[in-house]
């Protein structure tokens, strides 16, 4: 049995092609380039995941920074819509509007002296 076992063995041996002294070469130079570059692509990895890591950080401190602008642009909207409502209001009170004026009506308007002539029945129509 032991002598059956190294016939068979001695026999695969045998129909299986060696390979050359060459070609071990090429496979272990094409086994080492694969290795290599397993190697740069782990590095490229690395790279890329810092990479990631402070762009994600720095949009992080972006997305805070366009909150907190947001947040003051409502407010200063707010004191505009406060400032010109007081504005409109100043300019009310300072100018009026036509219904709020008051009316000089010289001609109209007679004075204490007039009209106590009109009581008198002295009534003067050049004075009017």
């Amino acid at each position: 049995m032991v002598m059956e076992s190294h016939y068979l063995e001695s026999l695969e041996r045998e129909s299986s092609p060696s390979l050359s002294d060459m070609e071990r070469q090429d496979y272990i130079n094409q086994i080492n380039s694969l290795q290599a570059t397993i190697k740069n692509l782990l590095s490229m990895i690395d790279t890329l995941r810092q990479t990631l890591e402070s762009v994600t950080a720095s949009n992080k401190r972006n997305e805070e920074l366009v909150v907190k602008l947001t947040a003051q642009i409502d407010q200063l909207q707010k004191m505009v819509k406060n400032l010109e409502d007081r504005n409109q209001r100043h300019n009310k009170n300072t100018f009026g509007q036509k219904t709020h004026k008051a009316k000089k009506r010289v001609d109209d308007k007679r004075g204490r002296d007039q009209e106590k002539d009109d009581y008198d029945g002295n009534h003067d129509s050049s004075d009017v």
